[in-house]
């Protein structure tokens, strides 16, 4: 299923969709590129991101799986004028490619989209040069992951001498003198008869 026709399905169901594109990874230069099973779909609304979970087939598809993106700890690139820090729903610049230095948006490039015709090598346009598109994380102008929080730093050690802390010696309990259960002495009832012993613990 393509990606348009994801879109309209999910408009069938009545969400709104602003843009839909396949999961890929990009070809390499020792490995082609592959297009994995999965979608990422940017929603309008809320109550549509609402609404996505509800729905159980798409176009006639069903047995597919909706979760929420995986943060990376990237920042955030807008497709529509290719700068970092913020989404095209917000944004008010001017459209720019992200394969060449057009002024133009990127489904108006005069470029083919197969890799394999195209004589040119992709440019960027946020650094300006030849070799990679503009959704190249390894450009110059592409930010580095958000730093991690560090852990607090730990409390300076004190420098007075520390005492182990006192260790109770352990000791056993002493014996009993004499068992309950089995008097000393026989003690008799004042008719003169002897009382029955006590019943085993066996």
């Amino acid at each position: 299923m393509s990606s348009q026709e994801v879109k309209e399905g999910l408009a069938e169901k009545g969400i709104q969709a602003l843009e839909v594109h396949r999961m890929h990874r990009p070809s390499r230069p020792n490995a082609p590129g592959i297009q994995y099973e999965m979608v990422l779909a940017i929603l309008a609304t809320a109550d549509d991101v609402k609404r996505i979970y509800e729905i159980r087939d798409i176009s006639g598809l069903s047995g597919f799986k909706i979760e929420t993106p995986h943060n990376k700890g990237e920042v955030g690139q807008c497709h529509n004028c290719q700068k970092y820090g913020h989404s095209s729903r917000n944004c008010r610049l001017p459209a720019r490619c992200v394969k060449c230095l057009g002024e133009h948006g990127t489904v108006d490039c005069p470029r083919p989209k197969d890799r394999t015709l195209c004589t040119e090598p992709p440019s960027c346009t946020n650094c300006r040069n030849s070799g990679h598109p503009a959704n190249y994380r390894g450009c110059s102008h592409a930010p580095k992951k958000r730093p991690t929080r560090s852990p607090r730093s730990a409390a300076p050690q004190s420098t007075r001498p520390t005492h182990p802390p006192p260790q109770e010696e352990f000791r056993l309990a002493p014996a009993p003198v004499r068992n309950p259960w089995f008097p000393t002495k026989k003690a008799t009832t004042p008719g003169g008869d002897t009382p029955a012993p006590p019943p085993s613990l066996d």
